[in-house]
């Protein structure tokens, strides 16, 4: 999600605390809620070096609860008459509030690092999610009691996981009866649009192909956007093993390979399949490999195929 939401989030979290909407705790709240997307610090060493980091360290519960003590110290510096701990907790609060968002989205975030690099992820809100920004509105707006508006918040918040939830199985079932019958589906992946909450997109991986389109789930509207043809490729843990490979491999879940054969060497495209816009998918790699299968060349290309990144 977008720092905005985050810092939304992070303030109407500390609007249930009692303490004043302009305070040590609702700064402490709403900073700490902004605080994990620091590492755009990266873009410093290149475009490449920030993807490869992003939702990673920074969104770990080591870095929350490091972030969280270096803002409460400050802030209890400015403000001395908040206590340390009630500021850490809150600000604690926020910078959770971060991570398990991105985690509940379709690109994830690596919480549990350094114990594990894998990046979790529910697939269930919007990169930029209106219901989770009425939400925090009305908690800001709201002249309820701090307990019953707590509650009522976070059970609309669950109810909502719990209807995207039921929406997701729903389509997931749809596909496999509509496509199951006319090829041989291996893997059903289904992720929420980026910006319109009323659509899904959706990765089949079958035996022979890729097939990736979008859903609506008012008018029931099924639309396949690409269609990737899997290839016998007889070097392909040769390729997956390579520079350009292990990047691509660690960066998404589900890519598509597809090698050609130019003769003195071989022609690599690598495929993100999550993200698809303009009838285009947003993120690419290419490679040149030698016979001997030696990588002579890795280019990443982020957002577009015009703009290029070097592999190294």
């Amino acid at each position: 999600m977008d720092p905005i939401t985050h810092g939304m989030v992070g303030l109407a979290i500390a609007s249930i605390s009692g303490e004043p909407i302009i305070g040590a705790v609702s700064i402490g709240a709403t900073l700490g809620a902004m605080s994990p997307d620091l590492d755009i610090v990266m873009q410093c060493k290149g475009h490449l070096s920030y993807l490869k980091n992003h939702r990673g360290m920074s969104h770990s519960i080591p870095f929350l609860v490091g972030i969280s003590m270096i803002i409460s110290m400050i802030l209890s510096f400015i403000f001395p008459g908040t206590t340390f701990l009630k500021i850490l907790l809150w600000t604690f609060l926020g910078t959770l509030s971060h991570s398990l968002l991105d985690i509940l989205n379709s690109y994830g975030a690596q919480i549990f690092w350094p114990l594990s690099k894998k990046r979790y992820s529910g697939s269930l809100l919007l990169v930029y999610d209106p219901v989770v920004i009425i939400l925090s509105l009305y908690m800001l707006i709201s002249n309820e009691p701090n307990n019953i508006l707590s509650m009522k918040a976070g059970l609309i918040f669950f109810v909502y996981l719990y209807i995207r939830m039921i929406a997701r199985n729903i389509i997931c079932d749809k596909i496999i009866h509509r496509l199951g019958g006319e090829i041989h589906i291996k893997k059903v992946k289904l992720l929420p649009s980026m910006t319109r909450i009323h659509k899904w997109h959706f990765i089949v991986e079958a035996k022979e192909k890729f097939i990736v389109g979008e859903v609506n789930i008012f008018n029931r509207q099924f639309q396949v956007l690409k269609e990737l043809e899997k290839r016998e490729i007889p070097i392909y843990e040769e390729i997956v093993r390579s520079t350009v490979g292990e990047f691509f491999n660690n960066f998404t879940p589900m890519y598509h390979i597809d090698i050609q054969d130019k003769g003195d060497y071989y022609y690599v495209r690598f495929t993100d399949l999550r993200y698809i816009i303009k009838d285009d998918f947003l993120y690419h790699a290419t490679a040149v490999v030698s016979k001997e299968l030696e990588t002579l060349e890795g280019v990443f290309h982020p957002y577009s195929l015009n703009q290029s990144v070097i592999i190294t």
